[in-house]
């Protein structure tokens, strides 16, 4: 038996798409990325989450925190953007004891293995999904596997960075645990847009849809989908966890609808009664369906519109066009669910006409809640492609640069007067007269007031965290 931390990394990337005071009253969601791996991984070995976000730690915490469960192994969740903060963790490992194994694992890994390799600190990098290989490298460690036969593996042979790309998926996503909840501060994560304790979960794996800016590597564009049984025995477990809120952080929660439908039944049979909501495309409900879940309990819906431009859309390979944005809002409307939409400004071939057709278009549109983000072209995307040919990214290897620690600056996509934009859009939107009474007169809660006052404060207050 091993000790196996596992941990979330501690800072905010300097990269975000999301302006500094938004991003912070978005809150902190739970990492249902290492949960799931602890699940499998506590069925052999002592585990523990350290969650250094939610539980706001400092480095000297993290140090301590580490030293206090005195694992064998440390293993850290990673994201391009947030590699700097995941190199941190993994030295103060080594500075704990030199005995400790660092492992690295999430979607950065597939983009930049041997480069996150390099670090003296890093022993080992996990490719694909964690459930599989984990488990495997630990086999290897105790002398009962060889590190070259596994598959999804990064590790050094004497001195050496060598590559074992994944070669195999979870099939069956009902044959895996649920999240090791019971390892989480659950106290500990918020939202001010949701009700307290709220917790998230995950229903399916994959996305089939193709947008340019988001990073699909390896098997994340083959769809797996969870039993609707299977998704409402874990609402049961949640609920009785006492969890009062749950967002569905699916890539796309409705991409098929009859199943969607059969977990709303499933709910309603089970005569479950909690407040949930779900992310979805404009494209993949319908009216009937979106009745089925209000009656199930969602009371919003996260919608992916990106732009009220055309030209835009099909140059961020959405595959939507503004009539069905149009058509679904207002069903969602209909129904009684709220809408938040999320639009994303600056992208190469919009200019200052269309994106203030977009603003425009999002004030029409009239949804309950908007988001505004910068464009921020992610590695391995063909958004950064476009970046490039469009001359608003000038050094093609920034990511490259960025996780080799050449460089610790914030991208630089050379948009004009984009952050002067993205603050407009939020105040133009949030400042009508309209949306003012219409929120107010909405309120049940202190809660309530005091989230709307945060959102307040943070508007009033507006700092570009990207362009600043």
């Amino acid at each position: 038996m091993m000790k196996i931390l596992l941990v979330r990394n501690h800072k905010p990337s300097i990269n975000t798409r999301l302006a500094e005071n938004v991003n912070k009253i978005q809150g902190i969601y739970p990492p249902l990325g290492i949960a799931y791996i602890a699940a499998v991984l506590e069925k052999e070995h002592e585990v523990s989450i350290l969650d250094t976000q939610a539980l706001n730690l400092t480095r000297e915490g993290i140090k301590a925190a580490i030293k206090k469960f005195n694992p064998d192994i440390v293993g850290i969740t990673c994201m391009t953007p947030t590699i700097e903060a995941s190199l941190e963790v993994s030295e103060l490992a080594k500075e704990v004891s030199k005995e400790i194994i660092t492992v690295l694992g999430g979607p950065h890994l597939s983009v930049f293995p041997k480069e996150t390799l390099s670090y003296e600190h890093v022993d080992f990098g996990v490719v694909g999904e964690g459930e599989i290989v984990f488990p495997k490298l630990i086999s290897a460690l105790e002398g009962k596997k060889r590190f070259s036969d596994i598959d999804g593996l990064v590790y050094k042979d004497n001195g050496r960075i060598k590559f074992n790309p994944p070669k195999s998926y979870i099939k069956n996503l009902d044959s895996l645990p649920f999240p090791a909840r019971h390892l989480l501060p659950n106290k500990k994560y918020f939202s001010i847009h949701a009700d307290y304790p709220f917790t998230t979960m995950i229903t399916s794996r994959g996305c089939p849809f193709n947008c340019s800016f988001c990073f699909r590597g390896g098997f994340d564009r083959i769809l797996r989908l969870r039993s609707p049984k299977n998704v409402v025995d874990e609402i049961e477990l949640c609920l009785e966890m006492g969890f009062k809120e749950i967002w569905f952080y699916d890539d796309v929660f409705t991409v098929n609808k009859k199943r969607t439908a059969e977990i709303c039944s499933e709910i309603l049979n089970r005569g479950l009664e909690f407040k949930w909501t779900a992310i979805t495309r404009v494209d993949c409900v319908d009216y009937e369906l979106l009745k089925k879940m209000k009656k199930a309990g969602c009371y919003r819906i996260r919608y992916g519109v990106e732009s009220g431009d055309q030209e835009i859309l099909t140059l961020m390979n959405k595959g939507i066009n503004l009539h069905t944005v149009r058509k679904t809002i207002e069903w969602t409307k209909k129904v009684g669910i709220e809408s938040f939409c999320f639009f994303m400004l600056g992208y190469p071939g919009e200019d200052k006409r269309k994106i203030k057709k977009t603003i425009d278009f999002a004030i029409k549109l009239d949804p309950n809640w908007a988001m505004f983000s910068n464009t921020v072209p992610f590695p391995a995307t063909k958004l950064l492609e476009q970046a490039c040919e469009a001359g608003l990214l000038k050094n093609k290897n920034y990511w490259r640069d960025f996780v080799l620690r050449r460089t610790n600056e914030r991208i630089p996509y050379e948009f004009p007067g984009l952050d002067k934009w993205v603050e407009l859009a939020f105040k133009r939107f949030y400042f009508r007269p309209k949306f003012v009474l219409k929120t107010v007169s909405k309120i049940r809660s202190l809660r309530q007031v005091k989230n709307y006052l945060l959102g307040l404060q943070a508007l009033l207050n507006f700092k570009n965290f990207f362009y600043s």
